[in-house]
């Protein structure tokens, strides 16, 4: 921690413009984290184009911080971005872990040189992502304790859960729950108002001081962790209101502090309403629970207690030549080690897998294994519609069909995903591995036009499975005389861009198994001898 004598440290902030769209509580959650930085640090905040010399000579940050944009942000255009390059740049990923605009944040952090990388929303990242563990952090979610406290109010709702009914197919423990627990206890269902504005399913959104309030007059309150395993601010809030937090029992609210029956239920099911009824019937037991998980949100997770990124930076200051930060856990805090090679994951901790995880790596063990590709390939389309901003189980679709010698299809699917974020995002990047997949189906199918895309976006980037395509085209070139594969190819380079997809992390044998499969299954299989 910090030393109370550190200096107030200024900050450079940048983020994307939003749109004028979006609800109030959106444009709420979204704007608190530069607001709480400003609690702890001298934040100059700046969202439109501008001159990145111009503003540090002015600024003289310590250092500075790039949000990550939402959906739909404006571009943004800076000059000389590379300029004050002593001044240490830090990403902060503050979107869903699931979301379209990681590659477009993780492009830019390519190009601007930022080695370091935070979210609020670490398993759960970190899962969706695995390349990523070499360079993110950890920061914790936050609340306003100004509005989130306790107002003394009559609690006169036995439980409350917000949200009502909305995704059912990310919120399933909240979806299953509500509907069961309505027959146990009296149950206020609190519909979700909607992202956008106006509101498209009703006007009686309760934000802010409103939301808070009602949280006091709650005995309980719901908060899902979802399909993919995260805490969201929500699980912060309801104790902050002085309500009891009823959650699943999901390893994302460990490092938080979170213990069933000390200050919170956990689980599911007939157990979960046992354990309720059983704390409702004992006044003195309910209130020891609702004081510990009011105490702990306050002491640790207000806005005024959020300096993750500070005291990273105040680490990263003192480092020696041959150092570089570790965190110790989720949440925790950061020590100076030796740098290593291959570097050792960013956090030390162990990330189990939530459900959306542990289905994309089965798709993915199954297609590399003997699965059904039909059977697989009809699985992935039945995707979820809350996972339209997804793009990870495009590039499995790809491989089904590159495995099928459906060229066509596989060309379709492993564009979509840019097109997906275009749509979605406004930017067009694709990601590493998309291109590097291309590149493998423009050379089967003889595409001279995919082919000419694929070398122009991979002159900018730098990945192993880029490295891996390259090498296999020499290969093939001399009629299939395989040598020692080099270095670069066999393992990942330091300076590697990030792919959100999960096909890097094949070693070298298991990519040439698969390699060798789409070259017999279009034709090829004499000239790859391995």
């Amino acid at each position: 921690m910090t030393h109370p004598t550190t200096p107030k440290r200024r900050v450079l902030y940048i983020r994307h413009r939003r749109r004028v769209d979006i609800s109030d509580a959106f444009r709420m959650n979204q704007d608190e984290w530069v607001e709480a930085m400003g609690l702890v640090a001298d934040v100059t905040s700046i969202s439109d184009d501008f001159d990145m010399d111009e503003v540090c000579d002015h600024v003289q940050p310590d250092f500075i911080l790039y949000e990550s944009p939402p959906i739909h942000a404006a571009p943004m255009n800076i000059a000389n971005p590379t300029a004050h390059s002593s001044i240490p740049r830090i990403g902060f990923q503050m979107q869903d872990p699931h979301c379209s605009t990681r590659v477009a944040f993780l492009r830019r952090m390519d190009e601007l040189n930022i080695p370091w990388l935070f979210t609020h929303m670490t398993e759960a990242a970190l899962r969706q992502s695995p390349e990523l563990k070499a360079r993110m952090f950890s920061v914790s979610q936050l609340f306003d304790d100004t509005v989130f406290y306790d107002y003394g109010l009559t609690k006169d709702f036995p439980v409350s859960v917000f949200g009502g009914f909305l995704a059912p197919e990310i919120y399933t423990w909240r979806d299953r729950t509500a509907r069961e627990i309505a027959e146990h206890f009296p149950t206020l269902i609190y519909t979700h108002p909607g992202y956008l504005k106006p509101t498209p399913r009703h006007a009686f959104a309760v934000v802010g001081t409103d939301y808070a309030r009602v949280l006091n007059r709650s005995h309980f309150s719901l908060a899902d962790t979802t399909r993919l395993d995260c805490l969201v601010r929500k699980h912060l809030e309801i104790p902050a209101s002085g309500s009891v937090l009823v959650a699943p029992d999901a390893p994302s609210l460990k490092p938080y502090g979170f213990r069933d029956m000390e200050n919170c239920i956990l689980g599911d099911g007939d157990a979960l309403f046992d354990k309720i009824a059983a704390v409702a019937d004992d006044p003195d037991f309910y209130e020891r629970i609702r004081k510990s998980g009011y105490d702990l949100v306050h002491s640790r997770y207000s806005r005024k207690h959020w300096r993750g990124i500070l005291d990273f930076y105040e680490c990263l200051r003192t480092l020696k030549p041959g150092e570089t930060v570790r965190q110790d856990g989720v949440l925790g805090p950061f020590k100076a080690v030796p740098v290593s090679d291959p570097p050792l994951p960013a956090i030390e901790a162990y990330y189990p897998e939530s459900g959306v995880s542990a289905q994309m790596r089965s798709w993915l063990d199954r297609i590399l294994g003997d699965g059904s590709l039909d059977d697989i390939n009809d699985e992935i389309l039945k995707i979820p519609d809350w996972l339209f901003h997804m793009t990870e189980e495009w590039v499995l679709l790809g491989l089904i069909a590159l495995l099928k010698s459906d060229l066509a299809h596989a060309t379709e699917f492993f564009l979509a995903g840019q097109s997906v974020r275009k749509k979605l995002t406004g930017f067009t990047d694709y990601d590493p591995e998309e291109i590097a997949w291309l590149s493998l189906t423009a050379a089967l199918s003889g595409n001279a036009g995919l082919l000419a895309l694929t070398q122009r976006e991979s002159i900018s980037m730098r990945h192993i499975n880029i490295r891996r395509v390259q090498w296999l085209g020499e290969i093939l070139a001399t009629g299939g005389k395989t040598s020692t594969p080099p270095t670069d190819i066999v393992l990942r380079k330091q300076d590697d861009q990030i792919s959100i997809h999960w096909t890097g992390q094949l070693n070298m044998g298991g990519w040439l198994h698969l390699i060798s499969r789409i070259l017999t299954a279009n034709g090829q299989s004499g000239l790859l001898r391995i």
